[in-house]
């Protein structure tokens, strides 16, 4: 197996994970992983993000609305991707957006898990990237929930 940039490997090891050669059983263990209450990693740093822009508390509120409104139309765009010829170019398309803008603000666990999906595309597993992909939207989903908490 080549262990390029793409592969599901390769965002396996650079995000600490264990390898595991079964490749279906890596949807199971991304829900393991993002559900493992041993892992502290917050679904949404908001106070990373808020030292990242020198605490000026008005434009992370920007910011972070910005996000929110971004992801949502991503997730909507990701929700809408037809069953076809085109289905897994869309889904990297799409999982490479949310895998850019939740690296962006903070949103560690939704970054990782949206690189597992669009390696999975890369490679050609398109099964593997359907199922990562609800994975995606569900983790976008609670990630946003997360945020409106951090925002209370």
């Amino acid at each position: 197996m080549d262990e390029g940039c793409g592969s599901i490997e390769t965002i396996d090891r650079l995000n600490g994970k264990s390898i595991r050669k079964d490749r279906n059983s890596l949807r199971n263990q991304t829900v393991i992983n993002m559900n493992d209450s041993s892992d502290n990693t917050p679904l949404f740093d908001m106070s990373g993000l808020t030292s990242m822009f020198g605490d000026d508390e008005e434009l992370v509120a920007t910011l972070i609305s910005k996000f929110q409104s971004a992801l949502l139309e991503a997730v909507e765009n990701l929700k809408a991707i037809p069953e076809g010829p085109d289905r897994v170019d869309l889904i990297r398309l799409h999982t490479h957006t949310i895998k850019g803008m939740s690296a962006n603000f903070g949103a560690q666990p939704l970054h990782a898990l949206s690189a597992r999906a669009e390696a999975a595309c890369l490679e050609g597993h398109i099964d593997l990237a359907s199922n990562l992909a609800e994975d995606v939207l569900e983790l976008a989903n609670r990630t946003l929930e997360a945020i409106r908490k951090a925002e209370q």
